[in-house]
């Protein structure tokens, strides 16, 4: 190597070194326009109520990502501390604390709630307030459209998700020519699933159907409605509500002896529905956005860690990995949009994250890849699943 060699190579080295240093040098800069001690959102969860068991698994959820968050520096280099309440599944709570989290807990941004019927009422609140909510779990239609611009959904949502599974069900089953569908009216996402959702998905595939019988999320008691799916002489029945009350009436089915093919939406995707089942869960068919069983590294990480933390020792289901997943999000968002976290940049701060929200295009998560639609609902992948051996197995 001549003289002129060296001294290039001695003035790249310099010019590499230069670069990094400016690159901390930013990175400390960006992480300095973060004012105060902390970083605060807010959370809406249910950890009471008819969907405890959800709740409970997002609060783990929930918990990963703000240690994980904290311990690689924070949030711009702010401690990040999410505020949560407890919605109890019921929606004059949800609204009460959705107020209190934007009125007088000053958060940047609302996660949840998480349900269709909590989520309808609490979103215009955060829509009328100008502060950015985003559920990762209401998958009723039409929620986000109808409070732009403010309201988000980080899930799939029940009418995009359906008609793949349904669609494999008559596949597998091409018997299938009339079905009953039993509802849950109580519930607004069951509802909307039984009685809008699923008509539609299986007309178009030119099954018949010959049955609608109702409950309500609080009955124990299926016998009656069971006895009319049994003399209605159908093919195939949809269960369209949330997980107990579905898996109490597919039991009372078999008791029965109604022994066929069944298949329900996102809401039967959860661990709990074929522990209550039991082996009257084989051969559901199912759908969601979430696949445990995914062997990208990042996701076998998230379910190892999250089934550490679970006193069943469940798998993590959709909303489990949509709320970790929102969080980074949210992370990103203020990190690369230009907010401050001063008081009197409040407004202004919600509503970058509002706009980043608006403009994520391509985030790989846990959840695999996620964009943003217009009407201000995620887009991602659906899995297909049945129920085999007490598991939910991905059928391609």
């Amino acid at each position: 190597m001549n003289g002129v060699q060296r001294r290039w190579l001695g003035m790249s080295w310099l010019v590499t070194l230069l670069l990094i240093v400016g690159v901390l040098a930013a990175a400390t800069t960006a992480a300095a326009k973060l004012a105060g001690k902390e970083v605060k959102l807010g959370a809406l969860i249910p950890t009471t109520g008819a969907v405890a068991h959800n709740g409970l698994q997002q609060v783990i959820a929930m918990n990963m990502a703000m240690e994980e968050i904290n311990a690689a520096g924070g949030v711009g280099g702010l401690p990040l501390r999410i505020i949560m309440y407890d919605t109890a599944s019921k929606s004059e709570t949800s609204i009460q604390a959705a107020r209190k989290l934007i009125d007088a807990d000053k958060v940047l941004a609302v996660l949840g709630p998480y349900l269709s019927s909590t989520t309808a009422v609490t979103f215009p609140v955060a829509n009328r307030a100008a502060a950015p909510i985003i559920s990762s779990s209401a998958a009723a239609p039409g929620l986000s459209a109808s409070n732009r611009p403010w309201s988000f959904r980080n899930v799939m949502t029940s009418e995009k998700l359906n008609g793949p599974v349904v669609e494999k069900w008559l596949k597998a089953y091409p018997q299938i020519k009339r079905v009953a569908v039993a509802t849950d009216v109580k519930d607004f996402f069951s509802k909307t699933y039984g009685k809008d959702v699923m008509p539609a998905l299986l007309k178009a595939n030119g099954v018949e159907v010959g049955l609608e019988t109702d409950f309500v999320t609080t009955d124990i008691d299926f016998s009656a409605q069971v006895t009319k799916v049994k003399h209605a002489k159908v093919d195939g029945v949809v269960l369209a509500g949330l997980q107990a009350a579905s898996a109490n009436f597919l039991r009372e089915m078999r008791r029965q002896g109604v022994m066929v093919p069944a298949i329900g939406g996102v809401s039967l995707s959860v661990p709990e529905f074929v522990h209550l089942a039991k082996k009257d869960a084989e051969g559901v068919y199912t759908v969601g956005s979430f696949w445990a069983e995914n062997p990208d590294p990042k996701v076998r990480r998230f379910v190892a860690e999250y089934i550490k933390r679970d006193k069943k020792g469940d798998k993590p289901m959709n909303t489990t990995a949509n709320l970790y997943d929102t969080i980074f999000v949210t992370k990103t968002c203020i990190e690369t949009s230009g907010v401050t976290n001063r008081p009197e940049d409040l407004a202004s701060d919600r509503q970058k994250i509002r706009d980043c929200w608006a403009n994520l295009k391509d985030y790989t998560g846990v959840g695999g890849r996620t964009a943003m639609g217009l009407d201000g609902d995620a887009v991602k992948e659906a899995f297909i699943f049945v129920v085999k051996d007490g598991d939910y197995v991905r059928l391609p």
